[in-house]
């Protein structure tokens, strides 16, 4: 059976497991910031970070949760 879920809350699942699939590589995690003020990581963060989040998407493919906009694909 699929569960389908509110499109913002999938995109939100998929960054909480990414991030914690991160944090579990024990790699460090470093962050950088603009003249702005904005956070964000740096550049092989966030390459280890994208990886995460194709991972955890197969995470919520193999638990059949999907987002509601692929309702009917």
């Amino acid at each position: 059976m699929i569960t389908y879920i509110d499109d913002s809350l999938y995109v939100e699942a998929k960054c909480d497991i990414a991030e914690a699939l991160l944090h579990a590589q024990g790699l460090p995690i470093i962050w950088v910031e603009d003249s702005h003020g904005n956070q964000s990581y740096n550049e092989e963060t966030q390459d280890r970070f994208e990886d995460c989040y194709d991972s955890a998407e197969c995470i919520l493919e193999n638990l059949n949760i999907k987002p509601e906009a692929h309702r009917h694909d």
